[in-house]
């Protein structure tokens, strides 16, 4: 309860493709809810970041993109999993301890070994990415990224 739901639509189309979306029952045929999508939507653009520049445990990306206001796709991740590292995210020039925790797929563990997987984060509670300057793969053991 009280929690986002991220709907995705198919790869062929944007939300600016459909008229409404709605909470639908199949085997009733009605609508418990909907909401309708002007014609003259202009959904946010995609956007490319670049990638990581390898630094330590030889990380590197393909470019990262933004997809949305609370998500970011990395391609061809790589990461050696040596050190007990995660995905911090924060304001400022570089990035440093004052920061929050991005959890991957799969929570809030430290990084696996990575050998080019595709990732896609969802940074946490109500952040989006207009709220951070940095993204990066930070040791809070040593405190570097």
């Amino acid at each position: 309860m009280g929690e986002d739901l991220l709907i995705t639509v198919p790869d062929d189309k944007t939300i600016a493709d459909f008229k409404w979306l709605a909470v639908w029952d199949v085997s009733e045929q009605k609508s418990y809810g909907d909401v309708q999508i002007p014609g003259q939507f202009d959904p946010p653009k995609q956007q490319i970041l670049g990638a990581f520049l390898q630094t330590y445990h030889g990380i590197k990306s393909g470019d990262i993109k933004v997809i949305d206001a609370k998500t970011l796709k990395i391609p061809d991740f790589v990461f050696d999993g040596a050190a007990d590292a995660i995905f911090w995210a924060g304001i400022g020039q570089v990035p440093s301890s004052h920061g929050l925790q991005v959890p991957t797929e799969t929570g809030y563990d430290k990084l696996n070994r990575y050998t080019g997987q595709i990732l896609t984060l969802r940074l946490p509670g109500e952040t989006t990415v207009l709220d951070i300057d940095w993204l990066c793969v930070w040791d809070p053991t040593y405190r570097y990224s």
